[in-house]
C-alpha cells in the first residue's frame, strides 16, 4: 500500500524454487497423490494466515535448493507464533498450528471448518483447535536443544532412580503424614477465605489468598484421596477461581479472565453430591466453608466471567455465554432449592436469599444485552427480574455489599430502559437507585463507590439530552461533579484502567457541557483528559475500551468543529466516527457499531 515491497516478497530466482513451494503441504511436496485433498489447502491458507500475522512464512523455501527445501517442510517445526510476539501467542497461534500440522489428519478436515473456527476466534468465543500435547511440546524442545536436551534426560533419570530407592528405602507416605499435609491445605484455605472475601477487598489480600489457594491446591493434587478429596479441591478451584477473576477485573487482563474460568470450569466438574464427603473428618474450619458449598455458585461466577469478558471486548459471543450462563445458575437453583417464594409469603428469608442473587445476576445479563441491542423487550426482562429481586431484598439483611448490587443493577435497568424508550421518567427512577446505592457504595470501597458515580453522571447526561436548553447546563454540572468525584476517588495504582474509565466519563461530560454553553475551554481539559487515557487503552488489551476512547476522540472535534466551523475539524470527526463504526462492525460490536454510525449521521456524513 506504501509502495515498498513486501517484507516477505519472493523473487525469481534461476535454479531455485519460486512461486508457491513455501505454501506446499508435506504430502504435496512428497507427491503423496493419495493424500492430497482439501486439508493441503488448509495447510496453505495456514501458511497464508502465518504470514500475514507475522511477516514471515513458517519455512524459508523459495531461495533454497529443492532438497533442503523439501527436507525443511518435512522435518522442521516452525516456530510458534506466540515465540515471535507474546500479542501472537493463544487461540490464534492454536489455529494456526493446527492448520500448518505436518499430518493432514490433524488439521481441519476442510475450510469450512477452518472457517467456523475463524469466526469463534473473532466473536471472542473458544476455538476448536487445542495447543500441542506434551509429547510434541517435548520433541519440539529436543529438536531445538539437542545439548540441554541431553543433560536434561540424564538429571531426569538420575532423579527417578533416586526417587525408586528413596520409596523402597522408606515406603509410601504414613496415614498420619497424608492426613497432616491434609489439614495444612484444609488450614490454608481456611486462612485465605476472609482474605478474599473480606470488604472492602485489598490488592494485597487478595495476593496472599491467591498464594495460599495455590499450595493447598497443588499440595491436596499429590495426596492419596480421602473422602472430602473432591469437595476440598472444589473449594479449592472455585476460591482460586475468584482471586484470579478479581485480578482479572482490576487489571482488566483476557488472560486472567480465562484463567479464572479455567479453574471455575474444572470446579464445575467435581461433583458435590456424596453424602458422606466427611466420613474421614475435615478440620472445624473447613468443615464449615466444604458444607456450605453449592454448585450453583460456580455456575454463577461463570456467567459473570463471561460478562467482563463481553464488556472488555465488547463482543457478542462471551455476552450470550453469559445469558446461558445465568439461564442455567437458575434452573439448578430451582432443582436444588424449589421455586421462588413469592416475595409477601411468611417463609425463612433463607429461602429467598439463592434467588436474590439469581434474578439479579440474570437481569444483569439482560441489561447488556439491552445496552448492546438497544432492544426495548430486552430492557423491559431486565427491569422485571430486577423487580424480582427487589421484592426480596430482606433476605440480604446486613449483607451491604450484595444490597448495594441489587439496588445499582435496579437504576442500570431503569437506565436502559429510559434511554431506549426516551422516557425521563425511568431516568429519573434510575437517579434515585443509583442515589440510594451509594448507601452501600461509599468512598471506602473506592472502586465501586467510582463506578456508582460514573452511572449517576451518565444518568444525568441521558436525563439533560431530554431536557429544554435552558436546564441542561445546571444537569450537566451535577454530571461534572459526579464524574470528578469517580476519578479522585482512584488514587490506587492498582486501579489503573478503573481510573481511565472515569476520565472517560469526564470527557463526555465535559464535551457536552461545551456544547451546551459554546466555551471551548472545556474542550482543552478534554484534550489532556484524551491524552492520558491514551497511555491506558489500547486495540489488544482493551479493545471495547479503546473503541469508546476513539469515539470520544470523534465527539470532541465535533464539539470543536460547531464552535470554529473549521471544515478540517470536520473532515477530522469524520475519518474518527468512521473507524469507531469499521472497528464495531469488525469486532460484532453492535453498540460502538451503532454509536460510531449516529455520530457519523450527526457530521452529516454517510
Amino acid at each position: 500500500m506504501e509502495g515498498d515491497e513486501r517484507p516477505t516478497e519472493r523473487m525469481t530466482r534461476t535454479g531455485w524454487l519460486v512461486g508457491t513451494p513455501q505454501y506446499m503441504s508435506p504430502e504435496q511436496v512428497q507427491a503423496e497423490a493419495a493424500l492430497i485433498g482439501p486439508p493441503s489447502d488448509v495447510y496453505a491458507l495456514g501458511v497464508i494466515g502465518y504470514e500475514l500475522l507475522s511477516g514471515r512464512v513458517p519455512y524459508e523455501a523459495s531461495r533454497v535448493s529443492l532438497h533442503r527445501a523439501v527436507v525443511a517442510i518435512l522435518t522442521v517445526e516452525p516456530p510458534a507464533l506466540g515465540t515471535l510476539s507474546r500479542e501472537l501467542g493463544g487461540p490464534a497461534e492454536r489455529v494456526i498450528a493446527k492448520c500448518i500440522h505436518k499430518m493432514p489428519a490433524e488439521r481441519y478436515a476442510n475450510a469450512g471448518d477452518l472457517a467456523a473456527d475463524l469466526r469463534r476466534l473473532l466473536a471472542g468465543r473458544t476455538v476448536h483447535a487445542r495447543g500441542p500435547g506434551l509429547a510434541r511440546r517435548l520433541t519440539r524442545f529436543a529438536k531445538r536443544r539437542r545439548a540441554v536436551s541431553a543433560v536434561v534426560a540424564s538429571v531426569l533419570a538420575i532423579a527417578v532412580l533416586g526417587a525408586a530407592w528413596e520409596w523402597g528405602r522408606t515406603g509410601a507416605p504414613s496415614r498420619v503424614e497424608v492426613d497432616s499435609a491434609y489439614h495444612r491445605s484444609q488450614d490454608e484455605m481456611a486462612t485465605a477465605y476472609p482474605l478474599l472475601y473480606s470488604i472492602p477487598r485489598v490488592p494485597e489480600r487478595v495476593v496472599k489468598a491467591t498464594g495460599l489457594l495455590e499450595s493447598a491446591l497443588t499440595r491436596v493434587r499429590s495426596l492419596p484421596p480421602r473422602s472430602y478429596s473432591t469437595r476440598l479441591e472444589h473449594a479449592l478451584e472455585l476460591y482460586l477461581g475468584t482471586a484470579r477473576l478479581i485480578q482479572a477485573e482490576w487489571a482488566w487482563d483476557v488472560a486472567g479472565f480465562d484463567e479464572a474460568r479455567g479453574h471455575l470450569i474444572r470446579a464445575e466438574a467435581l461433583p458435590l453430591d456424596d453424602p458422606n464427603w466427611d466420613r474421614d473428618g475435615t478440620t472445624a474450619e473447613a468443615h464449615a466453608l466444604l458444607a456450605d458449598l453449592d454448585p450453583v455458585n460456580t455456575v454463577s461466577l461463570l456467567g459473570g466471567s463471561s460478562m467482563q469478558l463481553a464488556n472488555l471486548r465488547g463482543v457478542a459471543g462471551p455476552l450470550m455465554d453469559s445469558w446461558h450462563q445465568r439461564r442455567a445458575a437458575m434452573d439448578l437453583t430451582r432443582r436444588l432449592h424449589g421455586p421462588p417464594p413469592e416475595a409477601t409469603a411468611e417463609r425463612p428469608l433463607a429461602m429467598n436469599e439463592p434467588w436474590v442473587f439469581r434474578f439479579n445476576d440474570f437481569a444483569e445479563a439482560c441489561v447488556v444485552r439491552a445496552e448492546f441491542s438497544g432492544s426495548p423487550g430486552m430492557a423491559a426482562t431486565a427491569l422485571a427480574y430486577t423487580d424480582s429481586a427487589w421484592a426480596r431484598r430482606a433476605a440480604l439483611q446486613a449483607n451491604d455489599s450484595a444490597l448495594g448490587s441489587v439496588v445499582t443493577l435496579r437504576a442500570r435497568a431503569f437506565l436502559v430502559s429510559g434511554r431506549i424508550a426516551n422516557d425521563a421518567a425511568l431516568v429519573d427512577s434510575a437517579l434515585a437507585y443509583f442515589r440510594r446505592g451509594l448507601v452501600y457504595r461509599g468512598p471506602e470501597r473506592p472502586v465501586v463507590f467510582a463506578e456508582s458515580n460514573r452511572w449517576i453522571a451518565e444518568a444525568l447526561l441521558v436525563r439533560a439530552a431530554m431536557s429544554p436548553a435552558e436546564k441542561r447546563p445546571a444537569l450537566l454540572s451535577q454530571a461534572s461533579s459526579a464524574a470528578h468525584s469517580a476519578v479522585l476517588a482512584l488514587t490506587d495504582s492498582t486501579f489503573a484502567r478503573d481510573l481511565a474509565e472515569s476520565r472517560s466519563r469526564l470527557v463526555e461530560v465535559l464535551i457536552e457541557r461545551s456544547r451546551a454553553t459554546a466555551q471551548g475551554a472545556y474542550l482543552d481539559s478534554v484534550q489532556t483528559l484524551l491524552v492520558a487515557n491514551g497511555e491506558v487503552f489500547s486495540p489488544a488489551l482493551t479493545p471495547r475500551a479503546y473503541r469508546h476512547d476513539q469515539l470520544l476522540r470523534a465527539r470532541r472535534e465535533r464539539a470543536l468543529w460547531e464552535l470554529t466551523h473549521d471544515e478540517s475539524v470536520r473532515s477530522m470527526a469524520v475519518e474518527m466516527a468512521a473507524r469507531v463504526r469499521d472497528l464495531g462492525l469488525l469486532a460484532t460490536d453492535s453498540l460502538m457499531l451503532r454509536e460510531g454510525t449516529a455520530e457519523l449521521a450527526a457530521l452529516g456524513a454517510q
